[in-house]
């Protein structure tokens, strides 16, 4: 079949409208996948289509939050790249279990704090865990991200790109001083 400049196209339309490498990655990878599903040229591609590619997601194993990424994907492909109308209420997103994240507890982060030899392991325990940050903006964090005097910490590019602020305890303050002496 001849897809790739459909894909081509696709990918194209996300990089106008700056979705992220990730997602420009995951949505044209099942783009793909739902096109080899189906086996039908593109201009032949139905409703009916993403409504049996969805069924035989949820056959598998995978999460309702996976099962509608994929299913965002299609719906793009098909309102962005191929201009084509759908009726979405045909393709409901599935309804996503909900609960509530496990959190360590203070006594457990203290015990797995206590145990890390590392210091640079440390430090960056305790600031995911104390002010909240993804591993990605922990890597991206630089020394004057690092507000002692406010108790605060700048994350540059969070997720969508976002900047923000986030707190900074005085134990993960201490810490980083441990760690920049070192």
């Amino acid at each position: 079949m001849d897809w790739e400049k459909y894909l081509e196209r696709l990918d194209q339309d996300m990089v106008l409208r700056s979705y992220s490498r990730h997602t420009r990655k995951v949505y044209g990878r099942e783009v793909k996948n739902f096109l080899a599903f189906s086996g039908k040229p593109v201009q032949e591609l139905t409703e009916e289509d993403v409504r049996n590619y969805v069924l035989h997601l949820m056959a598998g194993s995978l999460s309702k939050e996976t099962i509608n990424t994929y299913q965002a994907a299609i719906r793009f492909f098909f309102g962005v790249t191929l201009n084509r109308a759908m009726n979405y209420l045909q393709m409901p997103r599935l309804k996503e279990d909900r609960s509530l994240p496990e959190i360590f507890s203070r006594e457990e982060v203290s015990l797995v704090l206590a145990v890390c030899q590392n210091l640079k392991h440390k430090a960056m325990i305790a600031l995911g865990y104390g002010s909240g940050l993804r591993v990605s903006e922990i890597c991206a964090l630089r020394v004057q991200d690092i507000d002692s005097k406010q108790m605060r910490v700048f994350v540059r590019c969070g997720k969508r790109n976002k900047d923000r602020y986030t707190i900074l305890s005085q134990n993960t303050l201490e810490i980083l001083r441990d760690y920049w002496r070192a």
